[in-house]
């Protein structure tokens, strides 16, 4: 928003012999206060929508409570790569997929959230064996390794 000392400044040097100026300066000045507004909004909007992007582009769950953290945190490029790098800070590991396989349908993890595959596996389970078995494998799907593949 402008200065208010500096509209005070312009409307003191107008002629007094034009009253009407006065009030169609205003008037134009708060048509284009408002729309700096708006443009203001719409850039914020841009700039939340090309973090998710990035997000999405790196692989991160915003579904799961740590992409979460790091989305609320992370204040960086908005870049699939430059997300990628700050999640490899706090211990977070990628594969490196070709974009070959994302055109040919190839998956990293099962395509669904890993909270979602979980309450799949709890509730498909026949028994606390077949359970364990689920368990790791949504770990496994998600890339998280699994005490008993050590």
């Amino acid at each position: 928003m402008p200065d208010d000392d500096l509209l005070d400044d312009i409307e003191t040097d107008e002629p007094d012999n034009q009253p009407g100026q006065s009030t169609a300066f205003r008037k134009q000045m708060k048509r284009l206060e408002e729309k700096a507004a708006k443009a203001d909004e719409y850039a914020e909007k841009l700039a939340f929508y090309e973090r998710l992007e990035a997000f999405a582009g790196a692989g991160i769950d915003l579904d799961e409570p740590m992409g979460q953290m790091l989305f609320q945190g992370y204040n960086g490029d908005s870049t699939p790569e430059a997300v990628m790098a700050e999640a490899s800070r706090f211990g977070w590991t990628f594969e490196e997929v070709d974009d070959e396989d994302l055109d040919q349908g190839a998956s990293v993890g099962s395509g669904g959230s890993m909270r979602d595959d979980l309450e799949d596996a709890y509730a498909n389970a026949t028994g606390q064996e077949d359970l364990n078995e689920r368990i790791a494998n949504v770990y496994r799907a998600h890339g998280e390794t699994v005490a008993s593949d050590q």
